[in-house]
C-alpha cells in the first residue's frame, strides 16, 4: 500500500499511526462541547485524572513491550 501524503509503501500493521481515524476525531469534537461548561477546578480535576490515565497507559504498553522481548 502506498501513502497518499508521502508516497512511500507502507502495510497498515507496520506503521504505527500517529493521526486520529474519523471516529476519534468526532469523538474529541463531542468531548470538546462537553468540557467547555467546566468550571476551572473541574477542568483541572480531569487534566489530572486523564494524566494519570495516560500514564498508567503508557505503564502497560512498556510491560507488554518488554514482556515480549523475554
Amino acid at each position: 500500500m502506498t501513502n497518499e501524503r508521502t508516497g512511500e509503501d507502507e502495510s497498515q500493521s507496520d506503521k504505527l499511526s500517529t493521526e486520529l481515524t474519523v471516529e476519534q476525531k468526532f469523538s474529541l469534537k463531542v468531548y470538546s462541547e462537553q468540557t467547555k461548561s467546566l468550571s476551572a477546578e473541574e477542568a483541572q480535576i480531569l487534566l489530572i485524572e486523564m494524566v494519570r490515565r495516560n500514564m498508567i497507559q503508557s505503564n502497560i504498553i512498556k510491560h507488554l513491550v518488554n514482556s515480549q522481548d523475554e
